[in-house]
């Protein structure tokens, strides 16, 4: 996935008959075609934007297991998805750092002590949850002892769980390298523009945004794997005009950790009965999420004062003596969740689970789901696929993948690259030559095709939500750096700088 030899290897693949092209760049697409080519499929992907600059980058960060389906009774979701997430832990612990979610209990408030225990305790049996990572009850003491920002009136004591904190688009990037070593292609940056069908081979037309250029890719198989955009590849296929997906926005902010100084995430009871997450990351906390009915282009979702205000309106409500304004504001970041449609407009009544649509002319499309559960839904995709490929192994096998980063014995003294790059970070600090910053672009570029500031301080680095100060002093070096691998003239520095200042925008 080097940025510098992209062009060409577009050329290549315009020339060649791949066995499944996987529209879409997120965790969908991403387990898709590692799952795929582990199997034997020549396989590409193509996403119009960057990898995993839709929902993928754009959620709370956590891998969960599934405790909010024991609401609706969804058992069989709880188990599958509690196995994943020990799957994940197992095949890509540098992305996973495993967390006490504190659940506090109040008198008075809509979560009683009984009936959170019980579920917990259910929770616990159903998803296979280890020893040492079972929910415990601790007293008021204990929960003040551990997070004195907690408001100690009318509070009767507080559940721990272990939550999983990870990176979504750091986990897409590193999916995809590791697809690479199964031969696999992923462009960024393309288009899919039109798809027909010739002698039993799919013509996807796409165009490169990067070079101008327009390119033709034939595959023998096609899946839809685009989220929120799900209905319009639809109907770029056959013109099918059916409406399969609602959109759902969620929004998060992050401040600074001395305004709201918490050791371990808490998931509070807002005064609507809505459940709102206060997760410390770094220096930094991060609050969210909203879920609001969302009809517009998902490519920019935007961030109404509305859904600033409900936020900063929980904190302030739950955490009285650490109070903030909109003034405190860092960063934030909204994403489109792609749903199942259903008879309900509420999105919260709407399902999460996922649903697969084969087209007249077989094309798969995939929607909804979870970010925890991308390997079965990968699985659910590739099953049907491998039926029109006898003559290849049809097990799945990526259970037992490790991720490229994945190395036991690795250790570093930049531990927060390791929790990026994972082993990779050792290629980090010995190859390349520069500052920190330099060499962990050039890396970027080299290996997972950066293309532009935004790919590098939004997605790979994570820079613009959790240490924004850190961009205005990182920008001449990183600059220089592009202008080095890339290319880069004055005009599309200028162009490229526009475009970063638009993407950080608070």
């Amino acid at each position: 996935m080097d940025a510098r030899t992209r062009a060409e290897e577009l050329d290549k693949a315009s020339n060649l008959i791949f066995d499944t092209l996987i529209i879409g760049g997120g965790i969908t697409g991403a387990g898709i075609l590692l799952d795929a080519s582990s199997r034997g499929l020549k396989s590409i992907l193509l996403e119009m934007q960057d990898f995993a600059e839709g929902t993928s980058s754009r959620s709370t960060k956590l891998v969960h297991g599934g405790l909010r389906y024991l609401k609706q009774l969804q058992l069989g979701v709880v188990r599958k998805t509690g196995k994943e997430r020990a799957i994940l832990n197992k095949n890509a612990p540098y992305l996973i750092k495993k967390v006490d979610m504190m659940l506090p209990i109040y008198k008075g408030g809509s979560l009683k002590k009984i009936p959170t225990k019980i579920a917990l305790y259910v929770y616990d049996r159903l998803a296979g949850v280890a020893k040492q990572e079972k929910y415990r009850f601790i007293t008021k003491d204990e929960a003040l002892e551990k997070q004195p920002c907690l408001p100690s009136k009318d509070l009767s004591g507080c559940f721990l769980y272990t939550e999983y904190q990870t990176d979504d688009a750091r986990l897409v990037i590193e999916i995809l390298k590791t697809s690479r070593t199964y031969g696999a292609n992923a462009f960024n940056y393309c288009e899919v523009t039109s798809i027909s069908k010739e002698n039993g081979l799919f013509i996807v037309k796409c165009y490169d945004h990067i070079n101008n250029k327009e390119y033709l890719i034939k595959s023998k198989s096609l899946v839809n794997a685009t989220g929120p955009w799900t209905d319009k590849t639809m109907k770029l296929n056959l013109n099918d005009g059916t409406s399969r997906v609602v959109h759902s926005k969620g929004v998060h902010i992050v401040v600074d950790k001395n305004l709201l100084p918490l050791s371990t995430p808490v998931y509070f009871e807002n005064t609507d009965s809505r459940m709102i997450f206060a997760i410390p990351r770094l220096d930094k906390v991060y609050i969210g999420t909203t879920d609001t009915l969302y009809n517009q282009d998902p490519k920019t979702p935007k961030i109404q004062d509305s859904d600033i205000d409900y936020l900063v309106n929980a904190i302030n409500s739950f955490f009285r003596n650490h109070p903030i304004t909109r003034n405190d504001i860092l960063s934030s970041w909204a994403g489109v969740r792609p749903l199942i449609k259903g008879r309900s407009n509420n999105t919260q009544e709407l399902s999460r689970k996922d649903e697969i649509f084969i087209s007249t002319n077989g094309m798969i499309t995939i929607a909804g789901g979870k970010l925890t559960g991308y390997r079965l839904m990968a699985k659910s995709v590739v099953d049907l696929l491998m039926k029109g490929f006898p003559g290849l192994n049809a097990i799945c096998v990526s259970e037992s993948i490790q991720l490229i980063g994945t190395n036991d014995s690795f250790n570093t003294t930049q531990e927060d690259w390791y929790f990026k790059y994972g082993a990779s970070a050792a290629s980090i600090q010995s190859e390349f030559q520069g500052s920190d910053i330099e060499k962990e672009l050039r890396y970027c570029i080299r290996n997972e095709m950066c293309t532009n500031l935004s790919d590098f301080f939004v997605r790979r680095s994570g820079m613009s939500y959790f240490q924004p100060e850190r961009i205005e002093e990182s920008l001449k070096y990183c600059i220089k750096i592009f202008k080095e691998e890339l290319g880069w003239d004055e005009t599309l520095t200028q162009t490229e700088l526009i475009r970063l200042r638009k993407d950080i925008t608070v």
